[in-house]
């Protein structure tokens, strides 16, 4: 959707539009109005330089400032999901929603007038948000908490497992190996007693 009233933004579809920015994310910004002139020439419209300076100003660099905000938190996510925590583009996404919600409460302190009836619609927009928030907060910590549960419950049956093969005869080397491939520490000198 088009930032702007300018020419090129008003005559371009959404989609011819983002492709039109997207030839100039390569171009050098003292060459870019050049460049918008002459893309805009190749579609039909004629601008003048003062055009192409506006157009570069008010689409192409907001245009490119929120590609370069996705690619940063596209990279932070990557970075984030690397550690084998879980996370997903929706865990992100929810955290950066959280943070918006925080940072408008924040900046609305003190200003919302609950005596009127806008007020009183937006405290309550912003509380549903808030509980919706929390309740998904909690519900993907019960999660965790449950699968915690279901980990340590698998790595006792495992464990109760490989005792009895001990006793049954299992050698202490195939024990060993065991419980090496299933990243158990070994059994404490207080245990084997």
């Amino acid at each position: 959707m088009a930032e702007s009233k300018t020419k090129i933004a008003q005559e371009l579809t959404p989609q011819e539009l983002d492709a039109f920015c997207a030839a100039l994310k390569d171009v050098a910004h003292g060459e870019m109005a050049a460049r918008i002139q002459q893309l805009a020439k190749e579609q039909g419209i004629s601008i003048g330089k003062s055009a192409a300076y506006e157009f570069r100003n008010k689409e192409a660099l907001p245009w490119l400032n929120r590609l370069r905000l996705r690619k940063e938190k596209a990279a932070a996510i990557q970075e984030m999901g690397d550690d084998d925590s879980g996370l997903t583009l929706a865990d992100a996404a929810g955290a950066e929603l959280g943070q918006i919600a925080f940072d408008l409460v924040s900046e609305l302190d003190g200003r919302i007038e609950i005596s009127s009836k806008e007020g009183r619609a937006t405290f309550d927009t912003l509380t549903k948000g808030i509980h919706r928030l929390r309740s998904g907060d909690r519900a993907m910590l019960k999660q965790l908490a449950d699968r915690v549960k279901e980990l340590e419950a698998e790595k006792k049956a495992a464990g109760k497992a490989l005792d009895v093969a001990a006793t049954k005869g299992a050698s202490p080397q195939l024990i060993s190996a065991v419980r090496a491939a299933l990243n158990f520490r070994p059994p404490t000198a207080a245990a084997t007693a």
